[in-house]
C-alpha cells in the first residue's frame, strides 16, 4: 500500500520523536455482552467494532485504581495495575 502510494517507511521514521505511543481514551459499545459463572470460573463474552482490541476492554474491566489515577498511565510507565 505504502509502495503504491509512493512512500517507503523510512520516510515515517524522521517523525519517531515528534509524538509517543499512548494509550487513547476511547469510549465504545460493546454488543452480545454476556456473564455467567461455570464449574470453572466466571465467563464473559461481548463483541467488538472492528479495530477494537479485547485484551484493552479486559484491562479496563479488571484494572483497580485509586480516585483520580489514570490506569492506562501506569501501564505505559512499566507500573503494578492492580
Amino acid at each position: 500500500m505504502l509502495a503504491s502510494s509512493g512512500l517507503a517507511p523510512e520516510v515515517f521514521r524522521r517523525f519517531a520523536k515528534l509524538t509517543q505511543g499512548t494509550r487513547r481514551a476511547l469510549r465504545l459499545g460493546l454488543a452480545d455482552l454476556a456473564l455467567g459463572m461455570e464449574s470453572t470460573g466466571l465467563r464473559l463474552s461481548f463483541s467488538l467494532p472492528a479495530g477494537a482490541y479485547a485484551t484493552s476492554v479486559l484491562r479496563e474491566l479488571l484494572w483497580t485504581t485509586e480516585a483520580g489515577e489514570d490506569p492506562g498511565r501506569e501501564a505505559e510507565e512499566g507500573g503494578d495495575p492492580a
